[in-house]
C-alpha cells in the first residue's frame, strides 16, 4: 500500500533532483522514491555486513575453543600412554 508524503527540499536540491529525474526519464516523485529506496537498501546491507562480522568473530571464538579442547585431549592421551 502506498501513502502520500509531502516534503520540503532546499531549492538547489530540488533543482538537482528534477534534472536527474529528467535525465532518467522519470518524475521527480519517482526519482525521490528511488533514492530513498536505494538508501534503505544500502543501510540494510551495511547492517547485514556488521552482523556477518559479528558472526565471523563468534565463529573464531568457537574455533579457538575447539582447538584448545583438542590440544587438551591430546595432552590427556599422552599422559595415559606414559
Amino acid at each position: 500500500m502506498k501513502s502520500r508524503c509531502n516534503i520540503y527540499l532546499d531549492e538547489d536540491i530540488k533543482e538537482w533532483c528534477q534534472l536527474q529525474a529528467e535525465v532518467m526519464g522519470m518524475s521527480l516523485s519517482a526519482f525521490i522514491t528511488m533514492c530513498v529506496y536505494q538508501y534503505k537498501q544500502s543501510q540494510e546491507g551495511l547492517k547485514a555486513m556488521q552482523n556477518m562480522t559479528l558472526f565471523a568473530d563468534q565463529l573464531q571464538q568457537i574455533k579457538k575453543m575447539f582447538d584448545d579442547m583438542r590440544t587438551e585431549l591430546r595432552g590427556t592421551k599422552k599422559e595415559k600412554m606414559e
